[in-house]
């Protein structure tokens, strides 16, 4: 466990990353709910274009509730391990997107997955303190 002050510390910029990385998980989902398969191929989502809609619509969904996930601790008072967890899950789905990414030879796509994946690999061991917490 790290010093108390070191926690101190860290607090503004984990929240400031808990709230980036849940407005762009949010954005993603979003994204793939709203567009039809021709529409994100034009977004730069081609990889995601190519599966069958189920799993598009099961991607945006799991992406919804794991930026929720992520807010939860300050939004709805629930325990900071909500947070962790959510950003674990969010983690999970980011080793298939750079997987899917790296195998469709998408290099841009394989980038944003991986930086993702590190993103949410970092909130999801790094202790959640609730937005404006003391």
């Amino acid at each position: 466990m790290l010093p108390r002050a070191t926690l101190r510390a860290m607090e503004p910029l984990t929240s400031v990353l808990r709230l980036l990385v849940a407005a762009a998980f949010l954005a993603a989902a979003l994204v793939k709910i709203a567009l039809p398969p021709a529409g994100l191929a034009k977004v730069g989502m081609q990889v995601v274009a190519g599966l069958p809609r189920r799993a598009v619509v099961a991607v945006a969904v799991l992406e919804l509730l794991g930026a929720v996930g992520l807010l939860a601790p300050s939004l709805l008072g629930l325990p900071p391990t909500v947070a962790r967890l959510a950003a674990a899950g969010l983690a999970a789905l980011m080793v298939g997107a750079s997987w899917l990414q790296v195998t469709h030879r998408r290099s841009l796509g394989a980038a944003i997955a991986i930086a993702m994946l590190a993103l949410t690999a970092s909130l999801a061991v790094t202790p959640a303190v609730p937005l404006g917490a003391a």
